[in-house]
């Protein structure tokens, strides 16, 4: 048993009266998730047009199309023109 789980079963979690805890936000219909679909996707077909994936994601396209822009800010995946990558 490690320092940290003897804490824990002594005191509690700990983390959790801290004034900076934040309970994480629901994953179920997530930016998070539809990031977790588009890499599934990406992964399984290489390359996909972004209408195509938008068809397949079936949710609201100004929202993916956000998405798709923060994924390539954070160089998760590639964009040329219409069409996505890693």
């Amino acid at each position: 048993m490690d320092y940290g789980s003897h804490l824990k079963e002594k005191a509690g979690n700990l983390s959790r009266r801290s004034k900076h805890y934040r309970r994480q936000s629901k994953f179920e219909d997530s930016d998070r998730q539809i990031q977790g679909k588009i890499l599934e996707v990406l992964l399984e077909k290489k390359t996909i047009l972004i209408k195509e994936l938008v068809n397949f994601l079936e949710n609201d396209t100004a929202r993916i199309e956000r998405i798709i822009d923060d994924m390539v800010n954070e160089k998760l995946i590639e964009r040329e023109r219409n069409t996505l990558s890693l």
